[in-house]
């Protein structure tokens, strides 16, 4: 239901009355409800990933707008302060799902400035992509956090990438 839609619900009941040989109809007050604001934001997927030092990844997220108002926010992505190794070339896009126009593409430094604006219904994939430094030793573990917040602050979300370092080779043909 739409914010400020008007919902009429009245009870009917009908019985035979024997004394007076009628059928009577009852009718009970009618009430009316009036549809307030919602507002709700699911983000999903969380990634695990296996990787050798230097090769790319590319995590993905979907945001949707479940409430019956448009939300704006500001999306963040956040490194562990106990990851033990860079995580290079963070690039953050945002797609609407429905229209694949690319609504965002910055860089890490940039993000925490961009507000987005989703409305009721609306889908947004998320794609955060980047490389493992070549500096990275095996075992070595990192978290990405992605940071939803609405501008009233009502709605803070989070879902966190995990990286591990493994052995390997990471190949790159050139012609």
């Amino acid at each position: 239901l739409k914010q400020d839609e008007r919902v009429r619900n009245q009870a009917v009941s009908t019985f035979f009355d024997r004394t007076t040989g009628y059928n009577i109809k009852l009718l009970s007050n009618s009430v009316q409800t009036i549809i307030g604001t919602y507002s709700n934001l699911t983000l999903l997927e969380e990634t695990e990933v296996e990787l050798v030092p230097g090769s790319k990844f590319q995590f993905h997220h979907t945001v949707k707008n479940t409430g019956n108002t448009t939300e704006t926010y500001i999306l963040s992505a956040l490194f562990a302060p106990s990851n033990p190794f860079e995580l290079e070339d963070i690039q953050i896009r945002v797609i609407d799902v429905n229209t694949k126009n690319e609504l965002l593409k910055t860089d890490y430094n940039e993000l925490k400035t961009n507000e987005i604006t989703q409305y009721p219904g609306q889908i947004f994939e998320v794609e955060i992509l980047g490389r493992v430094s070549a500096k990275a030793i095996l075992g070595n573990k990192a978290e990405l956090t992605l940071e939803l917040q609405t501008s009233n602050q009502e709605i803070y979300l989070t879902k966190t990438d995990k990286i591990e370092v493994v052995a390997g080779a990471n190949l790159r043909i050139v012609k």
